[in-house]
């Protein structure tokens, strides 16, 4: 009995210091590379690169917003002059776009629960006037003042939304060609951080799982060695 406890004893020891030892080094490691990564100043980095991307988006949204509500102004100010119809209306749109740098104009009626129609367009392409768009849009656009626009959410321009004065439910749509380069890259920093997020909620759970794992296979190293101890001194 003496030399079952003796080597039980013994093997215990031999194994599970050194399985310790390994269990906590692996744990403190985990845990400095869950801290460099995922500490305060890595997330901010991050951050501060989608901030920049969007911030180049603001920029230009801004823009493209000024000069649609000052064109929207303009031509406010020349609609309560002639018919919505007159032919001066389309070539004064189409001045209006060329001068302020815009690649594509429209004035457009968005009534609630009916689609959207178009009554003069400058440079006009497929998939342009759209009615969810312009509608989610609108409705954005519901209570704000009269100088205010909204992003019109379409795909390949920096598009505004802006109320144009001449009746009800009449709006000015002005877009400006963008850099693919920029949306990519915008869409890529969102994703990517988007993903360090998830891995930030999933880290403590993975450290978990990670330090129970450890402890598992230190039980099962010492259980070994217990076993391995009693079969010696049964042997013996």
């Amino acid at each position: 009995g003496r030399l079952h406890v003796r080597l039980v004893a013994l093997f215990t020891l031999l194994a599970a210091v050194p399985t310790v030892l390994v269990a906590i080094f692996a744990s403190v490691l985990f845990q400095s590379g869950l801290e460099f990564w995922f500490n305060n100043r890595a997330r901010n980095m991050l951050e501060n690169t989608v901030q920049v991307a969007q911030g180049v988006y603001r920029y230009e949204l801004g823009q493209v917003g000024a000069q649609a509500t000052t064109m929207s102004s303009n031509m406010a100010d020349g609609l309560s002059k002639v018919p919505i119809d007159d032919p001066q209306v389309a070539t004064a749109l189409a001045a209006q776009t060329f001068l302020r740098s815009l690649n594509e104009a429209a004035i457009v009626r968005i009534s609630p629960g009916r689609d959207v129609q178009s009554f003069e367009v400058a440079n006009a392409y497929e998939g342009m006037i759209d009615s969810g768009r312009l509608h989610a849009a609108a409705a954005a656009l519901a209570h704000s003042p009269p100088n205010a626009y909204v992003d019109a959410q379409t795909p390949g321009r920096i598009a505004v939304l802006t109320k144009l004065d001449y009746g009800d439910d009449f709006y000015l749509y002005a877009a400006r060609k963008v850099d693919a380069e920029i949306a990519v890259q915008t869409n890529r920093a969102r994703d990517v951080v988007n993903d360090y997020h998830t891995l930030l909620k999933r880290s403590r759970a993975n450290q978990l799982k990670f330090n129970a794992a450890l402890l598992l296979g230190s039980l099962i190293i010492v259980g070994l060695s217990i076993l391995t101890a009693m079969k010696l001194a049964d042997r013996l």
